[in-house]
Protein backbone atom coordinates (compact mmCIF):
# COMPACT_ATOMS: atom_id res chain seq x y z
CA UNK A 1 0.00 0.00 0.00
CA UNK A 2 1.31 3.57 -1.31
CA UNK A 3 1.00 6.78 0.21
CA UNK A 4 -0.25 7.74 -3.47
CA UNK A 5 -3.02 4.96 -3.14
CA UNK A 6 -3.86 5.77 0.37
CA UNK A 7 -4.12 10.08 -0.66
CA UNK A 8 -6.25 9.03 -3.98
CA UNK A 9 -8.78 7.50 -1.62
CA UNK A 10 -9.00 9.91 0.75
CA UNK A 11 -9.40 12.55 -2.02
CA UNK A 12 -12.38 10.53 -3.28
CA UNK A 13 -14.16 10.03 -0.21
CA UNK A 14 -12.73 13.51 1.54
CA UNK A 15 -13.43 13.19 4.87
CA UNK A 16 -12.80 16.33 6.32
CA UNK A 17 -15.17 18.11 3.06
CA UNK A 18 -11.67 19.86 2.35
CA UNK A 19 -10.97 19.16 -1.15
CA UNK A 20 -14.72 19.88 -1.98
CA UNK A 21 -13.68 23.56 -0.30
CA UNK A 22 -11.06 23.79 -2.82
CA UNK A 23 -7.89 22.09 -1.19
CA UNK A 24 -5.51 20.64 -2.88
CA UNK A 25 -5.34 17.42 -4.41
CA UNK A 26 -2.95 16.22 -1.67
CA UNK A 27 -3.94 17.97 0.86
CA UNK A 28 -4.13 14.73 2.71
CA UNK A 29 -0.47 13.72 2.04
CA UNK A 30 0.34 14.02 5.79
CA UNK A 31 -2.38 11.72 7.21
CA UNK A 32 -1.46 9.35 4.09
CA UNK A 33 2.33 9.52 5.30
CA UNK A 34 1.28 9.01 8.69
CA UNK A 35 -0.85 5.44 7.16
CA UNK A 36 2.17 4.79 5.63
CA UNK A 37 4.56 4.28 8.60
CA UNK A 38 1.55 2.33 11.10
CA UNK A 39 0.89 -0.39 7.65
CA UNK A 40 4.52 -0.99 7.65
CA UNK A 41 4.46 -2.17 11.04
CA UNK A 42 1.51 -4.39 10.53
CA UNK A 43 1.25 -7.85 8.58
CA UNK A 44 -0.51 -7.94 6.01
CA UNK A 45 -2.45 -10.93 6.81
CA UNK A 46 -2.79 -9.44 10.23
CA UNK A 47 -4.78 -6.50 8.53
CA UNK A 48 -8.58 -6.33 8.64
CA UNK A 49 -10.79 -3.19 7.49
CA UNK A 50 -11.76 -2.51 11.10
CA UNK A 51 -7.95 -2.33 11.98
CA UNK A 52 -7.45 0.09 9.03
CA UNK A 53 -11.12 1.94 10.47
CA UNK A 54 -9.31 2.56 13.73
CA UNK A 55 -5.77 3.45 12.11
CA UNK A 56 -7.61 6.36 10.11
CA UNK A 57 -9.88 7.78 13.11
CA UNK A 58 -6.72 7.47 15.05
CA UNK A 59 -4.70 9.09 12.69
CA UNK A 60 -7.28 11.92 11.76
CA UNK A 61 -7.47 12.35 15.54
CA UNK A 62 -4.81 13.22 16.18
CA UNK A 63 -4.35 15.86 13.24
CA UNK A 64 -7.72 17.72 13.55
CA UNK A 65 -9.74 18.42 16.40
CA UNK A 66 -11.32 14.77 17.71
CA UNK A 67 -14.62 16.93 18.05
CA UNK A 68 -14.39 16.85 13.85
CA UNK A 69 -13.79 13.48 13.72
CA UNK A 70 -17.07 11.15 13.42
CA UNK A 71 -16.61 7.41 13.84
CA UNK A 72 -19.83 6.97 12.40
CA UNK A 73 -18.79 9.00 9.45
CA UNK A 74 -19.26 6.75 6.46
CA UNK A 75 -16.45 8.83 4.52
CA UNK A 76 -14.13 7.58 7.16
CA UNK A 77 -15.29 3.80 6.20
CA UNK A 78 -12.43 5.27 3.16
CA UNK A 79 -10.53 3.23 5.04
CA UNK A 80 -11.95 -0.49 3.86
CA UNK A 81 -10.64 0.55 0.45
CA UNK A 82 -7.27 1.09 1.15
CA UNK A 83 -5.48 -1.93 -0.03
CA UNK A 84 -8.76 -4.07 -0.56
Amino acid sequence: ITAKLIINVLKKYDPQGLIKMGAPADEYAPEAHMMCDFLQHIDDRMLTREKMHRMLLHVFTELFDSKLVDEKNESYRASFYIGR
